[in-house]
């Protein structure tokens, strides 16, 4: 699985980041890779095919981070203010193309929504008051979500 977790920096950290970007000194970056070589890559992971099936999974389980609606398990309608959108759905698929061609598939299948679900979904649910006073994550949610479906 390719999850990336970005947290706040310790103190030391952030003195450190301060430091470094606030006074005069400049840095040399170097490319990585090219303009013309990430467009490549966009137009690659777009000509993917995806199954029917794998679409509507990562449809249904943006829906089902929706309270109140049809797909909705209790503990989307118990902790969460606010859903998921549409781009999620896009960008399950996206995500799941992605990790289908890094594992070396040719094609997505549930599996690869789930493995970026989470950092699809993370910061596009909205937790509600229940949720932050029993100190449940969007992690945690977002797993029973998955788990639903």
């Amino acid at each position: 699985m390719f999850n990336i977790w970005v947290d706040y920096p310790t103190f030391d950290e952030e003195v450190s980041i301060v430091k470094a970007t606030t006074g005069g000194s400049s840095h040399s970056v170097q490319n990585v890779m090219s303009a013309e070589e990430i467009v490549f890559f966009q137009q690659l992971v777009r000509k993917v095919p995806v199954p029917d099936g794998v679409i509507d999974y990562a449809v249904r389980l943006a829906n089902s981070t929706r309270p109140g609606h049809a797909l909705a398990p209790s503990v989307t309608n118990d902790f969460i203010n606010w859903g998921a959108g549409p781009r999620a759905s896009q960008y399950l698929v996206i995500g799941a193309k992605c990790h289908a061609l890094m594992s070396g598939k040719y094609s997505p299948d549930k599996e690869d929504v789930q493995a970026v679900a989470t950092n699809v979904l993370r910061h596009r649910i909205v937790r509600n008051y229940k949720a932050e006073a029993e100190r449940i994550s969007t992690d945690d949610i977002i797993k029973q979500i998955d788990e639903f479906g």
